[in-house]
């Protein structure tokens, strides 16, 4: 049974020193070996772990009223808000969660003629 100061390799499990486990198990860091012939698996999860989809975008314009149509790839989506600056110059689509990467996001809403 391995333990957190052992990690998987093809072959079995290798210990790591205490150097390696203080410093990266209480971030939730990896460890690999450098023996490794592929680095795939572990590259993989550092780039997950390394992107932050946005949440946020910039609406060109206030939105006049509340009729607005938010699709996402083709998808309507209904768990967003729009917040409004101090001023009320300014909106910003906030999603309850940020959409796929490289997803079509459209947002289409009136706008005041004031």
């Amino acid at each position: 049974m391995p333990s957190s100061w052992q990690y998987a390799t093809g072959q079995g499990y290798r210990r790591v020193g205490p150097a390696v486990h203080n410093s990266n198990m209480p971030t939730g860091g990896m460890v690999a070996s450098v023996c490794d012939a592929d680095f795939g698996a572990v590259l993989e999860e550092v780039g997950r772990g390394s992107v932050v989809l946005p949440r946020r975008f910039g609406l060109s314009a206030v939105p006049d009223g509340d009729a607005i149509n938010v699709l996402v790839d083709g998808d309507p989506v209904e768990t967003f808000v729009v917040e409004l600056d101090e001023a009320g110059e300014l909106a910003t689509l906030v999603f309850d969660e940020a959409p796929p990467a490289a997803s079509a996001v459209v947002v289409t809403y009136p706008v005041s003629n004031r």
